[in-house]
């Protein structure tokens, strides 16, 4: 189990205009930094998407207005870089509530960043026991998919398979690496995502119900939140790195977590034991308990696991339109489709054949013909049009189990009730889309230990 994050704290400010840097050297020694080569091979993995947002990205001047902005060039190296949310999404252009919630935080974020600095962050993963793994640097730019691709690329090449990868938007970017070239391995190895215990409790409940650590077997108590714990003590090297050079930068930050690496293994034997000391305390107290409410309320050994994938199905479907329902819907307006067409088809040829000059003396050969081309190519469009919507037809009654002779017509009852029901349905949709919305809320809050805590209930 890995934990991956970005941090903001650990910022440098780089040179201004012209400026000539004094130290050049550089710190390649480190066995926590990946290359910039290596992340940069993931750069093009996944593009930004171009959905418009309303808190869009803007990088102000020290002294607080636009003028020291940088253009988006400046700003980002990779201006078509996505973020790791990007991904989820075949087309970049959808995406989950979480996605959504991610991105406004990250943007606010960013609304906050100054243009002077060169590294604004770092890119960091470390094991479930607080040891880190690997360390990148984030170079004018925000957390961006390619740092977390060229992370699952180095663990799929050097560690055992089926890792889990904790990361507080795991939901989301298990898609994006679906859809990376890194796909075949992830997959292949057994590996997947998931979203850190606190972050999760933040993501809607369908999300906590499939990614959530508490969800997932033989994840036991970890709650993955092991790099807040390691950002909060390297916060402390902010005030020093920010004037420092790029190289000093980085063996402060090295010899830090090397310290840090080295305390953590000092103390790993006491942390396993009090944890083993935790499961056994756990596995005594509640397992009887847990026994005696199964036997109280008649509760099988499958049943629990039963409920879970009821909830998980249930939710999945809370708030869609049934696909039954959408065929119909489909069904209904084609015909009403097929029947203005035919009625277009009926008028655009009669016009063809039966039409004759309003005064053959004064029309030319050349009037005449193009008038004739012109009725033709409308009645072989109508016909076409006709004959597409017949196809359409047939087809959608071959998913609806509809005979031939059994098409549905104006008067017929079941044409009746769908067409009444897509006069209702933008409705009842709305009703679906809150009553999914309140349920998932009400789960969300009984996880939070928050249920009867409203305005409401308080003044009762």
């Amino acid at each position: 189990m890995i934990a991956i994050d970005g941090n903001n704290s650990l910022k440098r400010i780089g040179p201004f205009g012209e400026q000539q840097v004094g130290d050049t050297h550089t710190f390649d020694k480190s066995d926590y930094y990946l290359d910039h080569e290596f992340v940069d091979q993931y750069a093009n993995e996944v593009k930004k998407s171009t959905q418009p947002s309303a808190d869009s990205t803007q990088v102000v001047s020290s002294d607080g207005d636009n003028d020291g902005a940088l253009s988006d060039e400046d700003q980002c190296p990779d201006d078509n870089a996505g973020d790791p949310t990007d991904g989820a999404s075949s087309d970049g252009a959808t995406h989950t509530p979480c996605a959504e919630n991610w991105k406004a935080a990250a943007a606010e974020s960013n609304k906050k960043m100054w243009a002077i600095f060169e590294e604004t962050s770092i890119f960091v993963g470390a094991c479930r026991h607080g040891l880190i793994l690997w360390i990148m640097d984030m170079l004018r730019s925000g957390e961006l998919a390619k740092y977390g691709l060229a992370f699952a690329a180095k663990a799929l090449k050097v560690l055992a398979p089926k890792f889990l990868l904790g990361y507080d938007i795991g939901c989301v970017f298990e898609g994006t690496i679906d859809r990376s070239s890194l796909s075949g391995s992830f997959k292949e190895l057994g590996c997947r995502c998931c979203i850190n215990t606190f972050h999760g409790y933040s993501h809607n409940f369908l999300c906590q119900v499939q990614h959530h650590s508490n969800v997932i077997e033989g994840m036991g108590l970890e709650d993955l939140e092991t790099l807040e714990r390691v950002f909060s003590s390297s916060n402390q090297l902010a005030s020093v790195t920010r004037y420092m050079s790029k190289h000093r930068r980085r063996v402060f930050i090295d010899l830090f977590f090397h310290q840090w690496d080295e305390e953590k293994y000092k103390n790993l034997a006491t942390m396993i034991y009090n944890n083993y000391r935790q499961a056994l305390r756990i596995i005594n107290v509640d397992g009887p308990e847990l026994e005696r409410a199964k036997q109280e309320f008649d509760v099988g050994e499958g049943d629990l696991e039963k409920w879970r994938l009821e909830q998980k199905t249930y939710f999945s479907s809370l708030g869609k339109e049934p696909e039954g329902h959408a065929l119909k819907i489909a069904y209904v307006e084609r015909l009403k489709e097929l029947r203005d067409a035919e009625e277009k088809y009926k008028t655009a040829n009669n016009l063809f054949l039966i039409a004759t000059p309003d005064d053959a003396s004064k029309e030319t050969y050349a009037s005449a013909l193009s008038i004739t081309r012109k009725r033709e190519t409308k009645r072989r469009y109508a016909d076409e049009r006709r004959d597409q919507l017949t196809r359409d037809v047939t087809l959608l009654e071959e998913r609806l189990g509809i005979a031939r002779e059994q098409r549905w017509t104006f008067s017929s009852s079941e044409f009746i009730d769908i067409s009444k029901y897509i006069t209702r349905r933008k409705y009842e949709k709305a009703l679906d889309k809150l009553q999914k919305l309140v349920i998932q809320r009400l789960f969300e809050l009984q996880k939070l230990n928050l249920s009867y805590t409203g305005t409401t209930s308080s003044t009762r």
